[in-house]
């Protein structure tokens, strides 16, 4: 017992996803999970209203604020992370990026003219 270390959880605000970079994860359920960093990029509250727009010709996608009745609303869990669920925008998704969706996966966001650019985040 005296070589033992020890490993607790510890708690993260936000979400760890990205590493500090802008960046939401989609995964298979169709959950989109923002990361702290991506929250504080595209200034997320509860309730806060987004829309996305597909190039599926040039494999890019875009997200903008909006507050239309018909926009992705923001919720919010007791650990302070910024999500929603859509399936149907999960098929956008896959289709637009070419995407085989088995589990999760993490895309950057890059700002631009009156919006947010959205890649493929890969990993090194």
């Amino acid at each position: 017992m005296e070589n033992l270390t020890i490993v607790r959880r510890t708690k993260n605000i936000g979400s760890s996803i990205g590493h500090g970079l802008p960046v939401f994860r989609v995964d298979i359920a169709g959950r989109f999970i923002f990361t702290k960093t991506a929250t504080e990029l595209l200034e997320l509250k509860k309730d806060d209203g987004i829309m996305f727009g597909f190039n599926y010709k040039e494999q890019t996608a875009y997200l903008f604020k909006e507050d239309e009745t018909d926009s992705f609303r923001i919720r919010q869990r007791k650990d302070s992370s910024r999500h929603f669920t859509s399936k149907p925008l999960m098929v956008h998704f896959i289709d637009c990026f070419k995407l085989n969706l088995e589990n999760k996966q993490h895309f950057l966001l890059t700002t631009v003219e009156k919006g947010f650019k959205i890649t493929i985040k890969k990993w090194n």
